[in-house]
């Protein structure tokens, strides 16, 4: 039974068995590992993994940068313009979880989302758009996602090519 056991792929198809039977009888999340046959179906996916399995300290860090460039643009709005994010930005931590998460979600990043979250003040009102949340708005989108992620495709396509 050791000598079975300590063989990969035989624990695979057992740990596959006892999901498939998890899966049918207490939830079908357990099916979700059955997903992984691909990977085994396909070996060109291994290459995909393995393009972001290669670089994984480099991505880490890219990402810790990420994080830093979201800090200081947070820290650029929750000073400049508290007032425009209207109660949504009390705190720094707040204005941090909402610029990582605005960020990739609407167009033009946070600054679209500011846009969006202002139309009837901006509709109603004397208030244009300033130059200096034109200039906050263009370089924290070509900064943070323009250039970071072409940086992590740069990483993705050089080590998918090596593999």
């Amino acid at each position: 039974m050791f000598y079975f056991l300590q063989d990969i792929e035989i624990l695979y198809y057992l740990t596959y068995a006892i999901l498939a039977v998890l899966g049918t009888t207490y939830n079908p999340f357990f099916f979700c590992f059955h997903l992984t046959e691909i990977l085994l179906r396909f070996p060109d996916l291994k290459t995909v993994i393995m393009a972001f399995w290669e670089p994984k300290i480099q991505l880490w860090l890219v990402f810790v940068l990420f994080l830093i460039w979201i800090y200081v643009f947070s820290l650029i709005g929750f000073l400049a313009f508290a007032d425009q994010f209207q109660g949504n930005c009390d705190s720094m931590l707040l204005c941090f979880v909402l610029s990582f998460d605005y960020t990739f979600k609407v167009d033009a990043g946070i600054g679209g989302w500011l846009d969006q979250l202002n139309q009837d003040t901006i509709d109603n009102s004397d208030t244009k758009y300033s130059t200096s949340r034109f200039i906050y708005d263009a370089i924290q989108n070509v900064i943070v996602v323009i250039i970071m992620i072409a940086i992590i495709a740069g990483y993705l396509t050089f080590n998918s090519s090596n593999i």
